[in-house]
């Protein structure tokens, strides 16, 4: 039996004259061209089943084995191994690295694949289950080439199967996949950062990766949009524990011992109200009333403020509701003007007499502290403050109040002795 590759037959058609099977003799007998055009069919079979990797029945050859050592059984073994004999087959499963092909018990071969490096023996992956393989046999190397592409990706400027432990990027093997796990335990840390320094951000618009000094991310911070009313309880800012060495949150009210909590603004309204019920239950305990410059619509009125045990429904003026001790802070000595006793009106924030002007740069600015409106006592309450009439400006009252009744405070009111509130801002903050 001859093969195509050995010299038994010749590219030039009239030389291909030896006996039957193997040529095609002038003058040959009758019974020798059905032999010859046998053998034409079988070596064109075998040579389709070598380079298509299919059986003599018609289906796809796999190889066998394991590991790094595979064999190949075609039906027809080629005579032997010679250059540029080609062969193509499945995988069964992934192959090793350094892996041999055993075609038809004729030897043991490394196969190996291209690389700007040289030639090499593949690496585990190369070769994965169910890929489709060809291969082309050197005589010289004794080795059989890879002519496929190789499962693993080749980089343009070598071959990369790991990188080292240095910088960012943990050391290792690449994965299949391509991914190279990246840490910032590796980096020294930065004990003293600068404005200048630079951080590594992700720039949407360009959709790129770009770095930026320290400087400029407190520039987008100031482009933020104001929270104008955080929420103490819930609402978080970014914190540096230097006792745990960690970045940690805290709620706003902690980082210290005022919060804002609410603020109302008056405009020719009877009364400005502030219901306490949600942040007694929020755990506030204390409670911080400034107000800025609130200026009555009647001319030398007294400015009041009323406390409510029904969530604001109703406020008490009953005689039997406070006691009250108000001092005139004009003289340095400080002489108790006021009395101990019942008054129906609980707090008048001013000397009860001078009243309060209502015309431009008058009114009444100052502050109201409510100490532990829940409980036993009730409410107290500390006021001090500034204010203006036309004839003057006094410094006071500064005095103390408690309340009286049964019931525990939720609300509290501001208003006039008479007349309506002008205008005027008043702020409420809160200590836990």
């Amino acid at each position: 039996m001859s093969e195509i590759q050995t010299t038994d037959w010749d590219e030039t058609a009239a030389s291909n004259n030896q006996a039957a099977p193997n040529g095609a003799p002038e003058g040959m007998a009758p019974s020798g061209v059905n032999d010859t055009i046998r053998e034409l069919m079988a070596q064109i079979k075998r040579f389709h089943n070598r380079i298509h990797g299919r059986t003599d029945a018609g289906a796809i050859l796999s190889s066998a084995g394991s590991g790094a050592t595979r064999t190949l059984t075609f039906d027809t073994a080629p005579a032997t191994l010679f250059t540029g004999l080609i062969v193509s087959f499945k995988a069964n499963s992934d192959f090793d690295a350094n892996s041999t092909l055993n075609v038809n018990a004729l030897g043991a071969k490394n196969i190996q694949k291209a690389t700007t490096s040289g030639i090499v023996n593949i690496i585990a992956g190369d070769i994965e289950l169910n890929q489709h393989v060809l291969l082309k046999y050197d005589g010289t190397l004794d080795k059989w080439l890879m002519m496929s592409p190789t499962a693993t990706a080749e980089s343009s400027t070598g071959t990369v199967t790991s990188v080292a432990t240095a910088g960012i990027a943990t050391g290792g093997p690449i994965t299949t996949t391509g991914t190279v796990t990246v840490s910032v335990t590796a980096q020294m840390a930065e004990t003293a950062p600068a404005t200048g320094d630079e951080a590594l951000i992700y720039d949407v618009s360009a959709a790129a990766h770009r770095k930026m000094t320290l400087a400029n991310l407190f520039t987008i911070l100031n482009a933020l949009t104001e929270d104008t009313a955080p929420d103490p309880d819930a609402d978080y800012v970014l914190t540096y524990d230097t006792s745990a060495a960690a970045a940690r949150k805290a709620l706003p009210y902690r980082l210290g011992s005022l919060a804002f909590l609410t603020s109302g603004t008056a405009s020719a309204s009877a009364t400005l109200d502030f219901v306490l019920t949600s942040y007694i239950a929020a755990g506030w305990l204390d409670f911080l009333f400034v107000l800025d410059h609130v200026l009555p619509a009647t001319d030398g009125v007294d400015l009041y403020m009323r406390t409510s045990t029904d969530g604001g429904s109703t406020f008490d003026a009953g005689a039997n509701a406070y006691v009250y001790m108000q001092a005139d802070g004009r003289t340095e000595t400080g002489t108790v003007v006021g009395a101990t006793g019942n008054s129906a009106t609980f707090i008048a924030l001013n000397d009860t007499g001078i009243g309060i002007g209502n015309v431009a740069n008058e009114g009444w600015s100052g502050e109201v502290k409510i100490i532990n409106p829940v409980g036993t006592g009730h409410l107290r309450a500390l006021w001090r403050g500034i204010y203006q009439s036309a004839a003057s400006v006094y410094a006071g009252p500064l005095g103390m109040a408690a309340r009286d009744a049964a019931g525990d405070v939720d609300a509290v009111r501001f208003l006039m002795s008479s007349g309506n509130i002008a205008s005027g801002t008043i702020r409420m903050y809160g200590i836990k």
